[in-house]
């Protein structure tokens, strides 16, 4: 099956299948960051923050790297003084860009390849867990079945949008598409569908 919007309305769910009828569809390119470097940054600084906080926080980082993150990140780290990143996050970001700098980490290349290798690229990064690979691999790579676990929107989207039938089932049943479920759990999320 090839249309997302298709398989996710033929699953037997009605209030899933209501509520993408209502809201409209989503598309994995409305999030979508071209550049790999910056998804991963953005990703890093969106790790157990609030949506809000992380978008305030890029933005200084934005504004302070002045379109050259590893310079600002490797070479002039003074510049982000003032930008809100915890010394946890800094040291994840400055290790990730050192490496990339270095030729050790070819993001543009590992966003073509499957989860298991992204997984097994990213992990061993201090400070990177998978769901800082699910979403990379999510709003970068576009990949159309990501599913984060940990993430306590979707958990709180599954329940709702599967009711009585369980959260599981519906995740795997949302196969191979899980990523735009997940997008409409957010979404759901948003809108405080399900309190």
């Amino acid at each position: 099956m090839s249309d997302p919007y298709a398989h996710l309305l033929s699953l037997p769910y009605q209030t899933l299948r209501e509520y993408i009828v209502q809201s409209g569809p989503v598309d994995l390119g409305q999030r979508f960051v071209a550049d790999p470097w910056e998804a991963i940054v953005r990703t890093v600084i969106g790790q157990q923050v609030s949506t809000s906080a992380a978008h305030s926080i890029w933005s200084k980082v934005q504004s302070a790297a002045a379109g050259d993150l590893f310079d600002c990140f490797l070479d002039q780290p003074e510049q982000l003084d003032g930008c809100g990143l915890s010394r946890a996050k800094l040291r994840t970001l400055t290790e990730l860009l050192r490496a990339g700098r270095d030729g050790q980490l070819d993001l543009a290349w590992l966003a073509t390849q499957p989860m298991a290798v992204r997984l097994a690229q990213l992990l061993p990064y201090w400070g990177i867990g998978p769901w800082s690979v699910e979403m990379f691999s999510l709003f970068h790579a576009r990949d159309p079945d990501v599913w984060s676990p940990g993430d306590l929107a979707l958990k709180k989207g599954a329940a709702g949008f599967a009711g009585d039938a369980g959260a599981d089932a519906l995740i795997e049943a949302a196969r191979p598409y899980r990523s735009y479920l997940a997008l409409y759990c957010w979404r759901a999320a948003n809108a405080k569908l399900f309190g």
